[in-house]
């Protein structure tokens, strides 16, 4: 991109060639490239010291537009948030830049901050942190440790040591170690001296935070600088096992790409299986014109750091931004750039576990890299760092003569959401020297993106050290929603770091004047005085599954364009804006808001977050800040699927909503309990129902009319079951019990009862069915169990299938009486077991199997009707063990002779 450069950035740069020229004839000057004003080496003491030796011009301050002031409210996609800018530290005299920030995988609210950090002279890698979500910080200006050539990197492990990566004053590298923020010990990761203008440059440091095999391990690379030397301008990288205290000898693990100049700006990241990520930009050539990174190289370990497969190269002809030097970039801003890419890897377990990201800024569309435009593209493998995807990009406006550059990204570790921050200038004119610090987010694994700004002001950038220097790097880090971007501007004169700590587990606040005086929701019932928002997620009410509780929100202060907005966090991802999320809000009436609130299908158990929200006028959402009204917080408690229970409000038929505890018609996974409440006695008419278990509790009653009851599970009768009319019904697809106390009502000839399970006539039991039929269903085993004397069937009919059997149990303490009918049909098997007898009041009738002989069967078999008759229809077959007929009536035998064991 070209841009105009005022007269006094000409005269810069002029100024610097002049220089250039005038110390390449001085006979003292140093040739080496490195110590040269063309040198790859990008870090910031080793430019300052080459000024200091006169090699480059040294720092020279360029007037600037004063930062214009902004919004502190950030429009996120989580709703509005109220984010002022935090001055990370405010030392007079010091300025910090090159920032790296780290949030503690223990605690969302503390982060460890660190920057390129100088004053009176060059401190390096600073120290700071804050311990209650970034609102304050504390620290030192100093490096950890004691100086050192600054290119900070931090990280915390989950044992809560912290630690800041750096070039060590032997122009070498070293961590540093603290256990409480405040000592700290510095260790050497390569020992010796460096003469310069050798240098170990563009370190980064990571750690494996993720529980795996590797747990704890903290991995460190570098560019290695040093003319001669094997691994020159080659990334090199150390481990250490033991947190922090050694490290291992250095591994080269670029050099498969065969880079035509350098590789550098290298950036580790790690997944939960004990792999290891590397990646850095490939520069082809180093010349006049000719800096810019070429192509993006990469790398991987599968044994945590051990050794490296052969590094390839991941993305190729890109245009990055070290296209020319110093101050004349694409960007159009007064300080160096550079396009170094950043990573991050999804290690949350969630939908997209376990991927890779890549950003960097490009000069146009990597691959055709022409145009005035800059921006950030991104780069994604789903399978470890073998395949990629093609380049898209993330900033979602892109003009030309605009640039958006700097980006950091990362992954949250527990949500797997993605955020990455950056500097862009899309709300200034073409070509303008002002920028704005902006986060982008995405939730669906950097498929889409929104993106917002997150500083109160636009300030324009300028040198705050020689060569251009403003920092090489910003830096963002996310946990549980709780998101740091840190990023350098000058809008106090001189370089510091801020931050804008935002909240993406969607926070919220209200503004007062109108507010909630009470939320009455099942066991909840909780008056409140006025206040912005509060916590009451103490506050639990247990919402069974299949239930729906109504809720009432009363208003306090009402003004008649009062809004009212609930939601549930039903699968618990720290938001509200899943489907059935939103609950449909009933209101005003007076002063108060209604709700029913039932669990979607889908829903699990456990604890999920209820929001109450009062505002005024505008959009009513359940994230960010409004300026009036108040935001509460409650529990619902989702419990297993709980009885259906009658209550018999509103009248007497099942297939009403309001006759039930539940608040609708039962469904078919849901127990039902009949009571004695309300209308009686209920009835199923007109529509066919369903349910899982039924129970009929004593001194209840059921009618059955004119449609079928579909019983999913099993059927307990303490109380009354009616069946009334001929099409009366009931199919149960498990054991059907008459307890004691139970009786039957059978008044229509044709009422059918299908048993697809056991039948239990217990202890105690008055069931004698008078009328109707029962059939036994199903390819599967039933029992019929006698424990009581006063129950019988009518007729009792087998259509038993695939060889399964009805069987009379020998755990009977009764006979079996069946006064009508007794009916086997083809294929079906009959079995008693029973040692007391089978009474037969009615014909007998077999086209299936029957054997009333098996286990210690001594019962009986006896036909005591009237006038029966016992019928094989050429099919059947059957064996007695005794037969008993009775003196007083007449059974006829058809078809078949009577085999008696």
């Amino acid at each position: 991109m070209k841009k105009q450069i005022t007269f006094l950035l000409s005269f810069l740069i002029c100024t610097v060639a002049v220089f250039a020229q005038n110390k390449a004839q001085n006979s003292t000057q140093n040739q080496n490239l490195y110590d040269s004003p063309n040198s790859p080496i990008d870090n910031f003491s080793h430019w300052e010291d080459m000024a200091k030796r006169g090699i480059v011009p040294t720092y020279m301050h360029i007037p600037i537009k004063p930062a214009v002031k902004g919004s502190s409210m950030v429009q996120t996609p989580k709703g509005l948030q109220n984010s002022p800018d935090v001055l990370v530290l405010d030392v007079s005299g010091t300025s910090q830049h090159e920032n790296s920030v780290f949030v503690d995988p223990n605690n969302r609210d503390i982060a460890l901050n660190s920057n390129n950090s100088f004053g009176a002279s060059v401190y390096g890698a600073n120290y700071v942190l804050t311990d209650d979500g970034g609102l304050s910080w504390s620290g030192s200006e100093f490096a950890a440790g004691g100086t050192d050539k600054g290119d900070p990197a931090a990280c915390i492990g989950l044992n809560g040591r912290q630690y800041i990566g750096a070039i060590n004053s032997a122009r070498k590298q070293v961590v540093s170690w603290s256990d409480d923020g405040t000592t700290w010990n510095k260790v050497n990761v390569v020992s010796g001296t460096f003469t310069s203008p050798d240098l170990l440059d563009k370190n980064h440091l990571w750690i494996d935070n993720t529980n795996s095999g590797q747990e704890g391990n903290l991995y460190n690379a570098w560019t290695h600088f040093e003319s001669g030397h094997a691994n020159d301008k080659e990334i090199e990288f150390s481990r250490s096992t033991n947190d922090g205290v050694s490290w291992s000898t250095p591994i080269n693990i670029s050099s498969a790409v065969s880079a035509g100049y350098m590789n550098q700006g290298v950036n580790i990241q790690c997944n939960n299986t004990g792999w290891v990520f590397a990646v850095w930009s490939i520069h082809d050539q180093w010349s006049t014109g000719n800096y810019a990174e070429d192509a993006i190289g990469f790398a991987r370990s599968s044994n945590g750091g051990a050794s490296f497969s052969p590094a390839a190269t991941i993305v190729d002809n890109i245009k990055g931004l070290r296209e020319s030097w110093y101050l004349a970039n694409a960007t159009g801003k007064n300080m160096r750039v550079n396009s170094f890419p950043s990573m991050a890897v999804d290690v949350s377990g969630g939908a997209n576990h376990g991927d890779l990201y890549v950003v960097w800024a490009n000069i146009g569309v990597p691959g055709t890299n022409t145009g005035t435009n800059v921006s950030i593209y991104m780069v994604k493998s789903t399978n470890g760092g073998i395949a990629w995807s093609t380049p898209s990009r993330i900033n979602t406006v892109a003009a030309n003569n605009h640039a958006a550059y700097f980006p950091w990204i990362t992954c949250d570790p527990v949500t797997g959401n993605l955020y990455l921050v950056f500097y862009d200038d899309r709300n200034f004119l073409d070509a303008s020297a002002e920028v704005e610090a902006w986060v982008a987010y995405s939730d669906d694994g950097g498929t889409s993106w929104s993106d917002m700004s997150v500083s109160d002001v636009s300030f324009t950038p300028s040198p705050a050290g020689s060569s251009g220097y403003m920092g090489d790097y910003l830096g963002i880090s996310a946990y549980d929603g709780k998101v740091y971007p840190t990023w350098t501007d000058n809008r106090s004169g001189l370089a510091k770091t801020y931050v804008s700590p935002l909240d993406f587990g969607c926070s919220a606040s209200g503004g007062g004047s109108e507010y909630i005086s009470r939320i009455e929701f099942g066991s909840i019932d909780n008056p409140t005085a006025s206040g912005n928002y509060t916590d009451y997620t103490a506050m639990s009410n247990d919402l069974p599954l299949n239930a729906t509780e109504d809720i009432t929100v009363s208003v306090g202060n009402y003004f008649s364009n009062d809004q009212c907005g609930i939601w549930v966090d039903w699968n618990r991802d720290d938001d509200f804006d899943d489907p059935n999320e939103t609950i449909a809000v009933s209101g005003p009436v007076s002063d108060q808001f209604s709700a029913s609130i039932a669990p979607p299908a889908g829903t699990t158990l456990g604890q999920c977050t209820m929001r109450v929200r009062i505002t005024w006028t505008g959009a009513v959402e359940p994230c960010g800040s409004t300026s009036y009204g108040e935001v509460e917080d409650y529990t619902i408690n989702v419990t297993p699927i709980a009885p259906n229970e009658w209550t018999g409000a509103f009248n007497s038929f099942w297939h009403n909503d309001n006759n039930w505890s539940l608040g609708h018609i039962p469904t078919a996974v849901e127990d039902v309990i009949i009571t004695s409440a309300g209308y009686q006695p209920p009835k199923v008419d007109i529509y066919d129902e369903e349910c899982n278990d039924l129970t009929i509790q004593s001194g209840s009653t059921l009618n059955i009319h004119d449609q079928e009851l579909i019983i999913n599970g099993g059927f307990n009768i303490s109380g009354t079951l009616g069946m009334i009319d001929d099409n009366a019904e009931i199919t149960c697809y498990s054991s059907i019990s008459w307890n004691s106390g139970s009786s039957a009502n059978i008044t229509a000839s044709g009422a059918m009862i299908n048993a697809y399970g056991s039948w239990n006539f217990n202890s105690g039991a008055n069931a004698n069915l008078a009328t109707g039929f029962v059939d036994f269903k199903g390819t599967s085993d039933c029992w019929i169990r006698a424990y009581s004397s006063n129950c019988s069937f009518y007729n009792l009919r087998n259509y038993k299938s695939g060889g399964a059997k009805a069987k009379i149990s020998n755990l009977s303490t009764n006979d079996l009486v069946v006064n009508n009918l007794t009916f086997i049909s083809s294929g079906a098997i009959y079995e008693s077991r029973s040692n007391h007898d089978l009474v037969m009041n009615g014909s007998f009738n077999y086209y299936g199997t029957f054997d009333f002989t098996t286990g210690p069967n001594t019962g009986s078999v006896i036909f005591d009707g009237v006038t029966q008759s016992i019928n094989n229809f050429s099919s059947g077959s059957g064996v007695f063990n005794n037969v008993v007929f009775s003196s007083t009536g007449t059974a006829t035998l058809s078809n078949a002779g009577i085999d008696v064991m």
